[in-house]
This record gives structure tokens, sequence and C-alpha cells, in this order.
């Protein structure tokens, strides 16, 4: 409704899953089991009202599942948040838009810092002195530096309107922050379409919030995730769907540059639905790479 009344810009949000490193799926999967076995204790029904109620000493109950159950929800959250992938893939997405001003949302401090420095942007957030912060907004203002990554100081009463590419890498349960992020890139601007890329770990509790965030919002794409294994040596065809296509071009740079000098096979099928083939209309390689590969290229256009 806000975007039809013109009180804010026109947005569409990507939300793009993100793989987790062995060690990390490890660390996930060991906060993960605690997390059931705290659970459990507590009696499995409204876990965490009751987990509280037993720390703050209203009601009796098993203080050591209590503090499990706390402890094994900061360390899934830990995890995701820090998932090494969301720096890669934002790099990507970035890269893409390297004359566009980017707002980078994390969710800590220090993954701000990690961001910042593999962007070669400014981190901004509540570990700065008041006058860094000022000088690092007044560099994004200007364009001098076109990449603000933040961790909450941004969340709430930061105004460039022309800034309309965000990078979403940091989520919690709250739905509130996800919209307040949102927000900073819909300030209202001529002809500007705000262009939010949310980095989610794929199968985690991030997954949960990120779908209860967006659930109220419109123009949402979720690009699926697939596994995939190339050799440049045995390769010479490759049939995919339009979907996956998409996806190697967002998140698998190597394996797309790959792809893009073979002569493609793409599904007859899906070209037709995506209403790049007529029906009865032959496939040929300019039939599949033109109007394809633009269609794929809009995202970033």
């Amino acid at each position: 409704k806000c975007v039809q009344m013109k009180l804010v810009a026109p947005y569409e949000i990507y939300c793009i899953p993100v793989s987790m490193t062995e060690d990390e799926t490890t660390a996930y999967k060991k906060a993960n089991n605690t997390f059931i076995q705290a659970k459990y204790r507590l009696g499995q029904f409204d876990a965490f009202n009751m987990a509280k109620k037993v720390l703050a000493g209203t009601v009796d109950g098993d203080k050591a599942a209590a503090a499990m159950f706390y402890n094994s929800i900061r360390a899934r959250k830990q995890v995701v948040q820090h998932a090494e992938n969301k720096i890669e893939y934002a790099d990507r997405i970035a890269a893409e838009y390297e004359d566009k001003k980017i707002l980078v949302f994390s969710g800590t401090n220090s993954f701000t810092n990690d961001m910042a420095k593999h962007l070669e942007g400014n981190a901004y957030h509540s570990g700065k002195s008041k006058k860094k912060r000022e000088q690092i907004l007044e560099q994004f203002k200007s364009g001098e530096n076109k990449i603000l990554c933040s961790t909450k100081a941004l969340n709430q009463g930061f105004d460039v309107p022309d800034s309309e590419i965000g990078i979403i890498a940091g989520l919690d349960s709250k739905a509130l922050p996800m919209i307040q992020r949102i927000g900073r890139l819909l300030r209202l601007s001529e002809d500007k379409i705000g262009k939010i890329f949310i980095l989610y770990v794929a199968d985690s509790q991030e997954e949960k919030w990120l779908k209860t965030a967006v659930s109220k919002l419109s123009n949402i794409n979720w690009l699926k995730s697939i596994n995939i294994e190339i050799s440049t040596e045995s390769l010479t065809n490759l049939c995919i769907t339009a979907d996956e296509y998409l996806y190697l071009y967002l998140l698998h740079k190597e394996a797309y540059d790959i792809l893009s000098s073979l002569s493609l096979k793409i599904e007859a099928e899906t070209l037709q639905t995506k209403g790049y083939l007529k029906l009865g209309q032959e496939i040929s390689g300019h039939t599949v790479r033109e109007p394809f590969y633009s269609h794929l290229e809009s995202p970033f256009s």
C-alpha cells in the first residue's frame, strides 16, 4: 500500500540461500542438539518462557537445562550470523553494483568489520566514536565511499534517498529489524527501485526467521539452492532449468563463467514457459543466449 501511495520507492527482494562450511555445520548441529535436549528436559511446551521463569526464580525447575536452552539458542545464532560464505556472496553482488551506493547489514559488529574489510567499504556501528561515525556517514552520502556496512546503528533514522541497493547478511528472531533495514533502502527518489538481497543460511533457524519477517511483504524472490559438481575436462553440454541457471549466475561465478562458454541445452518447456521459445520453434544457440541472458541479468540492471 505504501508503494501504491508513493510513500516509499518500489522494491524487489531476493532471498539467497547460503551454505555453511564443514566446521560451521558441525558447530550448528552441536548447538541444535543441545537445544533439543534442553527443551525436552524443560517439558517441551513453551520451553522459552519456562526457561525464563526458572532462571528468574519465579518457578521451580531445572536451572541447568534452562541455562543450556538459552546458551544453545545463542550458539546457533552465532554460527549463522558469522557464516563465512555470506561474505563471498556479498562480494559477488557488490561487484555487479560497483557504481551504486550499497548498504550492508550484518548481525554483529565483528562480522560487520569483516564484511567492510572484504568489500573495501566502511564499518559503521557502536564500536566507532561519534566523530568517526559522522565522518563515515559523510563519506557515504558524498559518494566518496559507496559501501556502508552496519549492524544495528542504521536501522532507524538514516536517510540517503539515492541509496538503492541493500545486502542483509544477519537476521534474528524479530521481524521489526528486518522491516527497518529494508526501509533504509526505500526512501522515495525519482525512478528508484530498491533492490534488497537477503543472505540466509539454508535449513537453519535463520531461514525460519526470514520467512516470518517477509511474510507480509510483496515482490519476494526465493532463489533455489542446488548442489553442483563441474568438471571442466568432461563437461560439454548441460541441461538445467531457468531457476538453476539464475542460481548459478548469482552464486557460482566460476560455474557460470564455464557455462557461458558452452553450447547450452536448456529444457524447451522451461523456455516456452518463460516466453523465450514459441511452440514448435527450434532451440538454437542464439535463441537461448540472447533473451535468456538478458532476463538473468535483469536483477542487476
